[in-house]
């Protein structure tokens, strides 16, 4: 008798979240996937009250900024599931799956921005700047990495993915800058644009 109550209350989990499940009508979640295919770049100024693609081709260099596009495709293949034990079992309501789910097929490993030019003492043409450069919201490049591994597809707007990369170091002096920003990907694909060239005063 003790067996049969033991087991009674080990699937009553199940046996709930089906029945909650059906009353609720949910839809059966739908998993995608997207790929990365395109990558552009253009410059910003950011001595307003919030970055802007660059009017023209001289910025003040304590206000520089680049503007990252991807371009992402949706994959041709897609899977139904259904969800095993869900929340609603202990909350004893509805709370359905997200109805659509689109997450990166292909993680990246790395992003640099480079500089064509002599940047500053330490930092010759062909070098690594990533360092001085930080997301609008303050966020370095590893954690923009590992944010951008786990970014979903979102269905406003599933074909392009912008974001700001704004200079917190800028060079010692003025003169003609030019960036390279180049993405590798684990499938061994490289995403990468060039800036055009632009005078930071």
């Amino acid at each position: 008798m003790k067996t049969k109550r033991i087991l009674f209350f080990l699937f009553l989990p199940l046996l709930l979240d089906v029945l909650i499940v059906g009353c609720c009508d949910c839809p059966t979640p739908e998993y995608f996937n997207y790929s990365n295919c395109t990558l552009s770049l253009q410059n910003l100024d950011n001595a307003g009250l919030k970055p802007l693609i660059a009017a023209g081709d001289t910025i003040l260099k304590e206000a520089y900024g680049i503007q990252l596009t991807i371009e992402r495709s949706e994959d041709i293949c897609s899977h139904q599931n259904l969800p095993f034990f869900s929340s609603s079992v202990y909350a004893f309501g509805c709370h359905c799956s997200p109805a659509l789910t689109i997450t990166p097929q292909d993680s990246a490993t790395s992003i640099q921005i480079i500089t064509i030019n002599p940047f500053d003492q330490n930092h010759g043409a062909g070098t690594d700047i990533s360092a001085y450069f930080k997301t609008e919201g303050f966020i370095d490049m590893n954690e923009f990495l590992t944010e951008f591994n786990r970014q979903q597809y979102e269905p406003e707007s599933r074909t392009k993915f912008h974001i700001n990369f704004l200079l917190m170091t800028p060079p010692p002096i003025s003169g003609n800058h030019q960036l390279e920003l180049i993405i590798n990907f684990a499938d061994g694909r490289t995403l990468k644009d060039t800036t055009t060239i632009v005078y930071l005063r």
